[in-house]
């Protein structure tokens, strides 16, 4: 199954170490990296890495801190930038669609394979947006397609890399869409040509697709990204994707139950914690955490059980924004009154996929934000080059956001 195309011809120059920026949306601010790749001993170094905390996390506050650090780099406007948000900013969607051919014995030409490829995509589009705009809390008027990969072509039911020269009585496509809130890509071509955005996606389907194809014996999975204020669930696999929800399970929603369970003062919670992620306690608090932990998990799950009735009967992969206890995860968790489930940390670092970070003399960035920043660059690299019929569509989605 292809995933993403790579940017790999772009980011790799001739000198193997052309230059790059990643612009990473987070539910507390934004953070800018500027990189560099060596496909030669796949490392990705850190050569900057900025922060700007925001206060309120609106499109034009979130943006408005990106533009700001982006001034500080002159190579900005000539170098490609890479964009990874929340759920809120970004859905990625597989789907695909069937056209129907009036001449099946006529031979496909490349304006025929184009002009089907884009009304399949927007069929797809028309029957997602939607949804889209439920999860990203816009009206469906306002999402627009913000990235188009093309995964694959069938005619007549036989997968054909090249279908131009075959006559078929039917094409269809298999593709992956980005949408994103009209406003928020409007706002990010003030100061990012269309030239330079390369890649845009959601932080949770990342991990996803990264995790359906390192985890190969894993024909179904969920995953929970989890955040300052709440967890995005996806249920992920050899099936495609599919984002199940948001649950109240983020790092503010953890420190609540263990300041309840714990009877903590809320000024103890956060040393609590970091206590607890260091495992510097007896057996008997470690116990406690754990059903702390695994009670308003359970619970949050839950509220989404009827969506997806297989959320407590495969794999559980949990990432997020702030570190995790690893003793959590060491036997499966029992959440009541569903069987003991198997839960275990979405880590990339050391898989034969995933490239080695290096950080730079002087710089410094908290380790899982560059888990995100590793996890996203080596999802984008494993697959080939952008296809020319997925810049074709790139095009009328760009048409259709300027009008």
């Amino acid at each position: 199954m292809r995933f993403w195309p790579s940017v790999l011809p772009l980011v790799f120059g001739a000198n193997h170490g052309e230059r790059f920026f990643v612009i990473c949306f987070e539910a507390s601010g934004v953070r800018l990296y500027r990189l560099e790749a060596r496909r030669e001993t796949k490392t990705l170094k850190v050569l900057s890495a900025l922060y700007t905390p925001v206060a309120s996390p609106t499109y034009s506050v979130l943006v408005a801190a990106a533009r700001q650090m982006s001034r500080r780099f002159l190579d900005f406007k000539t170098s490609r930038v890479l964009v990874l948000t929340g759920a809120r900013l970004a859905t990625v969607i597989l789907g695909g669609a069937s056209m129907a051919r009036e001449d099946a014995e006529r031979e496909i030409d490349e304006t025929e394979l184009e002009n089907s490829f884009v009304q399949a995509l927007w069929q797809a589009f028309d029957r997602e947006r939607a949804s889209a705009g439920i999860k990203m809390r816009v009206h469906d008027l306002e999402v627009a397609v913000a990235d188009v990969r093309l995964l694959r072509t069938v005619l007549d039911g036989h997968a054909v890399p090249n279908p131009i020269g075959f006559s078929a009585k039917e094409i269809s496509f298999s593709f992956e869409i980005v949408l994103s809130p009209k406003y928020f890509l409007r706002q990010l071509y003030e100061f990012i040509s269309e030239e330079q955005l390369v890649f845009i996606s959601d932080r949770g389907a990342v991990y996803a697709q990264f995790l359906t194809r390192s985890t190969e014996k894993l024909p179904e999975f969920s995953l929970l990204y989890a955040d300052l204020r709440h967890g995005d669930l996806y249920a992920g696999g050899l099936q495609g994707l599919r984002f199940l929800g948001e649950v109240a399970w983020g790092r503010e929603a953890i420190g609540q139950s263990l300041q309840n369970d714990f009877c903590l003062p809320l000024s103890s919670v956060e040393a609590f914690y970091r206590r607890l992620v260091a495992a510097d306690f007896g057996p008997g608090v470690l116990r406690g955490a754990k059903k702390s932990f695994s009670g308003a998990l359970a619970k949050c799950l839950a509220s989404l059980y009827e969506r997806d009735s297989g959320i407590f009967s495969r794999p559980l992969f949990l990432a997020s924004s702030f570190d995790l206890p690893r003793w959590f995860f060491e036997k499966s968790v029992r959440l009541a009154p569903w069987p003991p489930l198997d839960i275990k940390l979405a880590e990339v670092a050391g898989l034969p996929l995933a490239p080695k970070i290096i950080l730079a003399s002087g710089v410094s960035a908290p380790s899982r934000a560059l888990a995100d920043l590793l996890v996203f660059h080596a999802a984008f690299s494993l697959t080939p080059s952008r296809d020319k019929i997925d810049r074709v569509a790139r095009r009328h989605a760009r048409w259709l956001l300027a009008s």
